[in-house]
């Protein structure tokens, strides 16, 4: 019986340290999970604002970009057009989204650090949605900002007043 006993204590040993093991594994997905996305949600800056400040903010942003041309174009026609080459290249520490929602009134600014992106392992960004600009939409990846380096990515006005900026640093 001494025998049988030690066995089971055993067993109750190894299903604890089991148990518990299971337990941390959880309690740190769960903090990560929540650490990420706390990370992302720091870096998200959403505004009601009325459609002039929106302009405002947008005409104040594109002073910095007055003589570039952005990687990705969309033309009157909807159109996408992708202008390879078009900066000095170089690596990247960001991108920036400016975008507005006449519908909404909503002014959206967010940040996302590069590390995210490639920790992330996005393979590539939606910069457009397909069905909002007819053919194509548009897909680019983290290289391929980086081979057009810091500077204007995308400037895009519609005739509902719906605007939207994306550069990187």
């Amino acid at each position: 019986m001494t025998t049988d006993t030690a066995s089971s204590n055993t067993k109750k040993t190894w299903l604890s340290i089991a148990t518990a093991a299971v337990l941390v594994a959880c309690v740190l997905a769960a903090a990560a999970i929540g650490g990420t996305a706390f990370y992302v949600f720091r870096h998200i800056d959403r505004q009601t604002v009325t459609a002039t400040a929106a302009d405002a903010e947008f005409t104040k942003l594109r002073a910095r970009f007055v003589r570039e041309q952005p990687l990705v174009e969309i033309t009157s026609d909807r159109d996408v057009m992708i202008h390879p080459n078009t900066g000095d290249g170089g690596p990247i520490r960001a991108l920036h989204l400016l975008a507005y929602n006449p519908v909404s009134q909503r002014l959206v600014h967010v940040n996302l650090p590069v590390w995210l992106l490639r920790a992330g392992r996005a393979k590539s960004l939606a910069l457009i949605d397909q069905g909002d600009f007819g053919s194509g939409g548009t897909h680019l990846t983290l290289d391929d900002i980086e081979r057009h380096g810091p500077g204007l990515i995308l400037d895009h006005r519609r005739i509902n007043g719906a605007q939207a900026i994306v550069w990187a640093e």
